[in-house]
């Protein structure tokens, strides 16, 4: 953990530094959470594999292309970061096409509908109560570019 002086200028505010010493202070108890995470993560990982596996065999054999899609996004606080995920589109799709799907989008594979409705019928309740999504770099650009010529006018 960095001291005090050695965090960036605009985090040494008057209010970070009451959370700040508090962290500082529960160090052990830290270290501890995060050996856990990572124990419970590759614990979940062993026992999910299986179905890694099942899952990759279908996307392979549904569509042309790699398994896994990988893509930059970006944080609200305009920091990039990469994402793996199972590919449910066809490949190439976010060029043959817009960067957001819509309902009917032919690009979507067998396995991306299935997977789609499987999760809408058992994570819908979650899905709606997490309202952060972290946008795409392209689009981030495009609104930025739109919020520049919109003041220009």
């Amino acid at each position: 953990m960095l001291k005090w002086d050695e965090l960036p200028q605009e985090m040494q505010l008057s209010e970070v530094k009451p959370y700040y010493q508090l962290v500082s202070r529960r160090k052990g108890s830290l270290i501890f959470k995060r050996c856990l995470d990572l124990f419970l993560a590759v614990v979940l990982l062993i026992l999910t594999s299986p179905l890694f596996l099942i899952l990759s065999i279908w996307i392979k054999l549904d569509s042309k292309g790699p398994v896994i899609y990988k893509q930059v996004r970006v944080t609200q606080y305009n920091r990039h970061f990469k994402i793996w995920k199972f590919r449910t589109m066809v490949t190439d799709a976010d060029k043959k096409g817009s960067l957001v799907t819509s309902a009917n989008d032919s690009r979507i594979t067998k396995v991306g509908i299935s997977f789609d409705v499987f999760v809408w019928m058992n994570c819908r309740n979650w899905l709606m109560s997490s309202k952060v999504r972290c946008p795409l770099w392209e689009l981030v650009q495009k609104y930025h570019a739109t919020q520049s010529s919109i003041a220009l006018k």
